[in-house]
Formats: structure tokens, C-alpha cells, sequence
């Protein structure tokens, strides 16, 4: 990777590579840590989202047996990738039996919405509220945004 002659000033100072930014880097890289994932990211989506599924599993404190190579092909089976995201539609990976975590097997696509519903029964059955079999929750009420009028004094 050859470097442009301002970009291998930035780097010999100590600062990242990519242009207006100020994070220095560690040594014999070129660039931050925050540039450093986002480069990852691009380069290696699954492998990207593998670790991110892993940290996150060990931050909730759930059992990760999951296998590069299982999830890799689930991903492309799946078309994951492509599909995931924060809005109610997206996609996201759900265990089937919660006891064993994320392990080979045991982990399938699921809508945001379709999961957010999933734990929210079973939450009211662990406080002991029925919940019908037919029940879908309500959508949202909007938010209720009240216009300010603003009124201008003309000059006339």
C-alpha cells in the first residue's frame, strides 16, 4: 500500500491515515482503532458481524459455541448481510432454544418486529400475565408534535 506524500507525514507523526482525521494510531499501522473496524467492516462483512454477534453474546452472558465456518454459510443461505438492520423489517438472529445460545443449529432469521414480540410474551409469562395466543400488540400512537406558531412582525 503506497502512501501519498501527505498521508506518509500524517502517518509518521502518529496520526491516522484518512484525511481530516486528528486520532493518533498505534504503532506500525496506519491507521486509528475507530478507522481501523470501519476498513474491517468493508473488507470481511461476515467476519465483521460474527465478532460483533460474539461480544454481544458475551456481554448479555449467553453460551457462543458458533462456529465461523457454520455462520458464514448461514449467512449466505440466509442472505443475512443484505437483510439486516434497526428498522422493524430487518433482519436478526434469533436463538431457537435460549438455554443453548448461539450454537450451530440453533440460530434463525427473524424480523426485528417478529423478535421484539417474541420477548415481550415471553416476559408477561414470566410475570405471570396471560397473553392470548391471537394477541398482537398495538402499533405505536405518533407522537403527538405540537406546532409553535411563530409570528413575525412586519415592518409595515
Amino acid at each position: 500500500m503506497a502512501l501519498t506524500p501527505q498521508e506518509q507525514i500524517k502517518v509518521d507523526s502518529g496520526l491516522c491515515k484518512i484525511r481530516y482525521c486528528r486520532k493518533s494510531h498505534l504503532k506500525k499501522q496506519v491507521f486509528c482503532s475507530k478507522h481501523k473496524h470501519e476498513r474491517f467492516k468493508e473488507v470481511n462483512p461476515i467476519a465483521y458481524h460474527y465478532n460483533f454477534t460474539k461480544s454481544n453474546a458475551k456481554r448479555r452472558k449467553r453460551p457462543f459455541t458458533l462456529t465461523m465456518e457454520y455462520f458464514k454459510q448461514w449467512c449466505i443461505d440466509n442472505n443475512y448481510i443484505e437483510l439486516k438492520g434497526r428498522y422493524k423489517d430487518s433482519m436478526t438472529i434469533d436463538c431457537d432454544k435460549e438455554e443453548l445460545g448461539y450454537a450451530d443449529g440453533n440460530i434463525q432469521i427473524m424480523s426485528n418486529s417478529s423478535n421484539l414480540k417474541k420477548r415481550w410474551v415471553k416476559w408477561r409469562q414470566q410475570q405471570d400475565i396471560e397473553v392470548p395466543d391471537d394477541y398482537v400488540p398495538p402499533p405505536p400512537e405518533p407522537e403527538q408534535h405540537q406546532k409553535q406558531e411563530i409570528e413575525e412582525e412586519l415592518p409595515f
